[in-house]
């Protein structure tokens, strides 16, 4: 049963992430992956690695990007061995006497824990399912408009002109219209132009909201990185760096300094505890109207640059 149901919750993270509605369960998700992962082991006496391939792809990049040492040393159960014992071990003639020794210790825990604390938690898989399956009803559907795309979340359009006075590709923003130049010697494609164009705005909005947050907290990342995920919106690692994906650009700028001040929080408090939401809350009032924009618009914001491209007129 619990296979069965996380194969279900893993179907459904692969077809929705990266909407944002996944953020606040992303590390209980991953959390139950490394569950999902101990339990094929042993039940299939399998590698790690082994074990790991069977996942999807973006549950594996979930993990890959997510998964700390403290994480899973938070995950599993911890075995106590008191000094005395330890004594006992030294005392062993061999390694072999003493791993023998070691695995018996282990195997003590009920082999029920696992399935115990499933189904204490079944309740909060069940409604996850639904949430999600709730979420792709309603979802907006993609129109199929090439010739435009949000900028500071507002529809744009994008046009294409050929430029005879220049060598080089060049994109301007004028009268509400993003126009793209193409150089008359330029073997740079549109959407390249474009989207370069764009990661170049996103990270002028990012730093100049971050300069204004970071004055009212005490921790300072160590560096800043405008990326292109294809999960998340943004991320801060154990390292203390933020990361953004130049996406944001297209949202509106409320949207934009919610996200930055998440990723900013994580600097003094690493985890969605009650804590942190209050502290984002309290440095960002339009929290909520910003993750119900993301919700209903995020899909919009991955639109490919080369589709939108193709429609427009060179």
């Amino acid at each position: 049963m619990f296979e069965q149901n996380f194969k279900s919750l893993e179907r459904l993270w692969e077809a929705v992430s990266p909407d944002p509605c996944l953020y606040v369960h992303g590390r209980s998700y991953n959390w139950l992956c490394s569950i999902y992962i101990a339990h094929r082991r042993r039940q299939n006496n399998s590698g790690k690695k082994d074990t790991f391939g069977e996942l999807s792809a973006k549950t594996r990049e979930l993990i890959e990007a997510n998964t700390t040492f403290m994480d899973l040393a938070d995950s599993l159960p911890v075995f106590k061995i008191d000094k005395d014992y330890l004594v006992k071990l030294d005392e062993l003639p061999t390694a072999a006497d003493k791993a023998a020794a070691l695995e018996a210790i282990l195997i003590e825990r009920s082999p029920l824990e696992l399935q115990t604390f499933l189904e204490d938690r079944q309740e909060w898989i069940f409604q996850q399912l639904d949430r999600i399956e709730r979420m792709q009803r309603v979802r907006r559907p993609l129109k199929k408009n090439g010739q435009e795309i949000l900028f500071n979340g507002i529809a744009t359009p994008v046009k294409i002109e050929e430029n005879r006075t220049r060598r080089a590709n060049k994109v301007v923003l004028a009268d509400g219209c993003i126009t793209i130049y193409c150089g008359i010697d330029s073997t740079t494609k549109p959407a390249t132009s474009l989207e370069n164009w764009l990661r170049r705005q996103a990270r002028e909005k990012i730093q100049l909201l971050l300069e204004v947050l970071l004055k009212r907290i005490s921790k300072r990342p160590g560096k800043v990185y405008v990326m292109g995920q294809r999960t998340k919106w943004g991320n801060c690692s154990s390292l203390q760096n933020l990361s953004f994906n130049w996406r944001l650009i297209m949202a509106p700028e409320y949207v934009v300094r919610y996200l930055v001040t998440h990723e900013a929080v994580h600097l003094e408090v690493p985890d969605h505890s009650k804590r942190f939401w209050l502290t984002v809350q309290s440095l960002c009032p339009e929290m909520d109207r910003a993750r119900q924009w993301l919700s209903a618009n995020s899909q919009r914001m991955m639109v490919d640059m080369r589709e939108v491209c193709r429609f427009c007129t060179a």
